[in-house]
């Protein structure tokens, strides 16, 4: 059916072939042989080829990052970014941001006792001072970190976001020096023009419930969004049980040229107890128990250790629309912290106070 002499001859179709083979100058036994080719050819369902190619390409919605402070496309951003939409959040736990934020490669991020978090981007969880190092928070526009650099993370109800992007590595120094990674938090009710009212329960083992609320308001040029949330669980071990109430409030009032002025505000009254450290020999005798009494120092039990946290915050922001796609915004923000931290070796009562203004056009 090949032929060696005439390489074009590899080329054509079995029939055709096969009526050169035969040397057949019959136009009558051609035709069947063209009509041959033009059927194999041709698409036919019956040898798996359909009638019509259909386009199963679909266009997906592009991802947008805003943590250069300008919204621009991911894939033409030059930094390494982790994004948590809002579905990522809903699909996991709703009492917990750790598994959200574990979904992006170089985060890590742990609870290691109800209410206790530690969190870290490119690096280590060892000696994290109140579980975040290295690591600026942002939420919209305000920062969550203090003057003293403390980031109270687990303030914050999960319910009450909606979406996280992570700044990993150097890209972090935008936001200040000595920064190795940036967490800006979305708040609920912000992005959203419509009316809701949302109410969700969840829970678990050791004592583990949590409620939570939502109410959104769209009204003309104004968005206004109210959560609450409660939450508690015993833990597994002794001196491990937490609590926590929170309240959260935003408005968001647009005006001339897509401008807007932004108010937010939040309490949070928290409270969890910090077993301690145990030794082999003590955790092989009995894994649940607290840190025992050692020496002079008394156990974490008789101690009551633990953390007491009542923050408000409060702040205000306007985002005014320039000329050229370029934007100007200012913020100014404040927060009141009463913290009391009963220790095994220590006792310490804080009243902290921070004031802080931040501006930038982008």
């Amino acid at each position: 059916m090949f032929s060696r002499d005439n390489p074009k001859d590899n080329f054509l179709c079995p029939s055709i072939a096969l009526c050169k083979a035969m040397k057949k100058k019959s136009t009558l036994f051609l035709l069947p042989c063209a009509a041959v080719c033009i059927f194999l050819s041709a698409p036919n369902p019956v040898f798996g080829q359909s009638v019509q190619s259909i386009d199963s390409l679909q266009q997906i919605q592009e991802v947008v990052v805003q943590g250069y402070l300008s919204r621009q496309p991911l894939l033409q951003t030059p930094a390494s970014i982790g994004i948590v939409n809002n579905e990522q959040l809903n699909q996991r736990a709703a009492h917990s941001l750790v598994p959200a934020l574990n979904l992006i490669p170089g985060v890590r991020m742990e609870e290691r006792s109800p209410g206790s978090y530690r969190l870290s981007i490119r690096g280590s969880l060892l000696r994290s001072p109140f579980g975040v190092r290295n690591v600026k928070v942002y939420m919209d526009e305000f920062p969550l970190t203090d003057a003293g650099g403390n980031t109270y993370l687990n303030l914050l109800d999960a319910n009450a976001i909606e979406r996280i992007e992570i700044l990993k590595g150097p890209d972090g120094s935008l936001f200040g020096a000595n920064s190795g990674g940036v967490v800006m938090l979305d708040l609920k009710g912000q992005k959203k023009d419509s009316n809701e009212i949302s109410l969700g329960l969840d829970g678990g083992s050791y004592g583990l419930f949590h409620e939570n609320a939502t109410l959104k308001i769209s009204s003309g040029k104004s968005q206004f969004s109210f959560n609450q949330a409660y939450q508690r669980s015993d833990g597994y071990r002794q001196n491990t049980a937490m609590q926590r109430h929170y309240l959260q409030a935003a408005e968001r009032w647009s005006y001339i040229n897509n401008s807007s002025v932004k108010l937010l505000a939040f309490y949070s009254d928290l409270q969890y107890k910090t077993p301690g450290g145990l030794t082999q020999a003590q955790y092989d005798a009995d894994p649940q128990q607290a840190r025992p009494a050692a020496g002079p120092n008394p156990g974490a039990v008789e101690q009551q250790a633990g953390i007491y946290n009542k923050t408000f915050f409060a702040g205000i922001t306007n985002e005014l629309h320039l000329p050229g796609n370029l934007r100007y915004v200012a913020s100014v923000f404040g927060t009141n912290t009463d913290f009391e931290n009963p220790f095994i070796t220590n006792y310490e009562i804080r009243n902290e106070k921070n004031l802080g203004v931040r501006t930038y056009m982008g």
